[in-house]
């Protein structure tokens, strides 16, 4: 299979475009104009079209909660446990150890800022007993070094011991992948952790049956058969002002494009409900079942579309054509054709979207005449400076116990040592083996747990249950009235909505502001070098600003993206010449300033209390 060649991140798509002669000797651009590019292109799910994410992420749990207790033989507990008795245990951007059963939240160079054993959140002893004082003894060092230095190219040695949890199609899994690990530590192991699990592959044939692309014309999976009746639970239609946006767009001679993952006619169900029936009009070309990240890097050949079915196969750029929508397909051929349409060469592209890894990563790294735009969500549902949380199903994307998708406060520091440790000695020789014994986090095996114990072969360390035991119905699981054990959150019983990163700073003379539609000044955004007026206590100073991200997928946004938006519709209201701000950089090629739009995320600004450190 054909690889492309890894290209320097630092270059531009606009090192081509027309220069104003203030600009000449300028040598990078410090914003972003949509003016300043021929192509503009778009993913489709979670970027052109949104969805009401609170019952979409509630009605994917069930659906694959039933599968793993009815065709996997898993415990009933995960179809009588609702999504909502834990909704404040996910959020986007965490990764799931497969063989340990934790859950990380990772940050730069792969350290990790916090986890979870099942639905247990781990202290910092527990997480340094299990990777390392300095938190990067596992692979998931060398999952963030790899993507650093070759993006999603060669994941799939990854793959087999790590999951990323990137959209909200599989968000709901993070939940189900903690309570199973709840489950079989109960059953088999007195509550202690296993050594291994090996339940990930069930999950991913559940994830496959919902949305395996096929599904979709035979009415199978759950998913697509309730999308298709009931559109309106699920996906939401975009204002009269967006279509004119676009329209906008190309009447001032951009050539628009859609590369969505998929397939034609799932995605042309959503979009004609979300713009309309007409939606294919509003672009020059789609390519459905694109299969990203590598899109950008192998040599796919692209497939007519005979109605939803694929036809003759091809490559090469010249049997493109505008007006007309293909399946597959790879960059370098489609990125010839905007050459040929546009008559610049190189064309200069611009794409939105919302999977680091796919959307980001991907173009940057595999091509050199694509600049991007990541969709955030979270912006939205976590708040801006400024701009208070309005996101309508912000209690389902902002996590009190993983804290913001952009930054988690690091373990405190002291004398030159990795850790401040302040806990006793007790807690020290507390082995990874007594997780769970304590009468604060799980209650003893009942009897039928004692009696069921007889008949399973404890050799076996997946989910998987016997016929005899299905018949029996001897597995149940107990746990503290509160459901998940409490005590070892350091925000048992608070809301999504007292999260820290929930809480607005006051806007203030000081406050970054969102620039006016009808101005075209290049707005300030919220730099790092900017006062903020939250300021921070006397024991903690934290920086402020871009400078303070630390999660892995917040930094990958801000080393490889031009610039972070909460939705495209921000963009609707302004000038096709407004010039955005970037994620800028120096020479040694360090972040400057932000490219968060309309403003930083509050996290970034509001100091979180010493509890969440």
């Amino acid at each position: 299979m054909w690889a492309g060649t890894m290209l320097d991140n630092n270059m531009n798509a606009t090192n081509h475009v027309k220069l104003d002669e203030d600009d000449a000797v300028v040598l990078e651009r410090t914003y972003l104009s949509l003016d300043d590019y021929d192509c503009i292109g778009f993913d489709l799910d979670h970027t052109l079209c949104r969805y009401n994410i609170g019952p979409m992420i509630r009605f994917e749990y069930d659906l694959l909660a039933t599968f793993l207790v009815e065709k996997r033989g898993y415990d009933q507990s995960l179809k009588q446990k609702t999504f909502d008795s834990d909704s404040d245990f996910v959020c986007k951007g965490l990764t799931l150890d497969i063989e340990k059963g934790n859950l990380l939240r990772l940050g730069k160079d792969g350290i990790i800022l916090a986890a979870s054993h099942g639905t247990r959140k781990m202290n910092d002893i527990e997480i340094e007993r299990a990777y390392g004082r300095g938190r990067k003894k596992h692979i998931a060092s060398e999952y963030a070094t790899h993507l650093q230095k070759h993006g999603p190219l060669g994941m799939g040695e990854f793959g087999i011991v790590l999951h990323s949890f990137m959209d909200y199609f599989d968000y709901p899994t993070i939940l189900l992948c903690g309570r199973i690990v709840d489950v079989l530590d109960q059953i088999n192991n007195h509550g202690r952790p296993m050594e291994e699990y090996s339940f990930w592959p069930d999950v991913m044939d559940g994830l496959k049956e919902m949305f395996t692309r096929t599904q979709f014309a035979v009415d199978q999976g759950g998913y697509f058969p309730e999308i298709k009746v009931h559109p309106e639970k699920f996906i939401m239609k975009r204002r009269p002002e967006f279509r004119d946006w676009l329209k906008m767009l190309r009447e001032n001679g951009k050539f628009l494009y859609v590369i969505t993952g998929s397939n034609v006619d799932f995605a042309s169900h959503v979009a004609s409900y979300a713009l309309g029936e007409d939606w294919m009009d509003l672009f020059d070309i789609v390519i459905f079942f694109a299969r990203k990240p590598s899109f950008f890097i192998d040599r796919r050949p692209f497939w007519k579309l005979n109605g939803e079915k694929e036809v003759d196969p091809f490559t090469g750029w010249d049997e493109l054509d505008t007006k007309h929508f293909y399946s597959q397909g790879n960059w370098h051929d489609l990125n010839e054709f905007f050459e040929y349409v546009t008559e610049w060469e190189p064309s200069a592209s611009l794409y939105f979207g919302d999977n680091i890894l796919q959307d980001i990563l991907a173009p940057n790294k595999f091509t050199k005449n694509c600049d991007c735009v990541a969709v955030s969500e979270e912006l939205l549902a976590e708040g801006m400076v400024g701009h208070p949380s309005k996101h309508p199903h912000a209690g389902d994307l902002v996590s009190p116990f993983w804290g913001s998708y952009f930054f988690y406060p690091e373990p405190s520091k002291k004398g030159g040592s990795v850790l401040n440790r302040a806990s006793s000695f007790a807690k020290r020789k507390q082995s990874i083996g007594d997780i769970g014994r304590s009468e604060s986090t799980r209650t003893t095996p009942s009897a039928a747990i004692n009696e069921m114990k007889k008949a399973v072969n404890l050799r076996r360390v997946s989910s998987f249950r016997t016929k005899e035991e299905i018949e029996n119905g001897s597995f149940c699981r107990t746990a503290s009235a509160g459901g998940r054990p409490g005590s070892a959150w350091g925000f048992l019983g608070k809301s999504r909505a007292s999260s820290p990163i929930n809480i607005a700073c006051e806007s203030g003379e000081n406050s970054p502001e969102q620039s006016s539609p009808s101005g075209n000044q290049t707005p300030q955004g919220c730099s790092s070098g900017r006062i903020s007026p939250c300021e921070p206590s006397d024991e903690f100073s934290i920086p402020k600003g871009q400078s303070r991200i630390n999660t892995l997928w917040g930094m990958c946004i801000k080393s490889y993206a031009k610039m972070c938006i909460p939705d495209l519709d921000v963009l609707v209201d302004y000038p096709i010449d407004y010039k955005y701000p970037i994620f800028a950089k120096d020479k040694d090629g360090e972040v400057i300033a932000s490219g968060f739009f309309p403003a930083d995320p509050v996290s970034l600004h509001h100091n979180p209390p010493p509890s969440s450190r």
